[in-house]
């Protein structure tokens, strides 16, 4: 990740998580980091990841960052990635070992979304 990061930055000046091309962040699951998708400007998405079993999530906050997760890193959904971190988040006590990976991937569906959003007058 850290090596895509650096190209990506010294490439466009940032790392781009919006718009294409992009990539999204390792997301920390049960103690355990898993892969990330790299979005080409060609609108292809590679997802790299390592190659073992990642372990299952226990908490209903935890599954739902892999819905989350699922629907908008893997199949380019924010708005329902987003939708469905916000109503998790809704119900976490803000004690699950997740809340604040959740609460930071929620910040990035945020920016995501805002980022794709059409422009006034499109």
């Amino acid at each position: 990740f850290e090596e895509f990061a650096a190209a990506m930055r010294k490439t466009h000046g940032k790392l781009l998580i919006s718009g294409i091309p992009r990539m999204t962040r390792p997301r920390l699951r049960n103690d355990h980091y898993t892969g990330f998708v790299v979005i080409d400007p060609g609108g292809n998405w590679i997802r790299i990841t390592r190659e073992q079993a990642e372990p299952e999530a226990t908490t209903r906050l935890a599954k739902a960052m892999e819905n989350a997760a699922r629907m908008a890193d893997s199949h380019g959904d924010d708005r329902q990635g987003l939708k469905i971190l916000e109503g998790a988040l809704k119900k976490a006590v803000g004690d699950e070992p997740e809340f604040q990976a959740a609460t930071e991937y929620r910040d990035e569906l945020v920016e995501r979304v805002r980022g794709s959003a059409p422009h006034p007058g499109a």
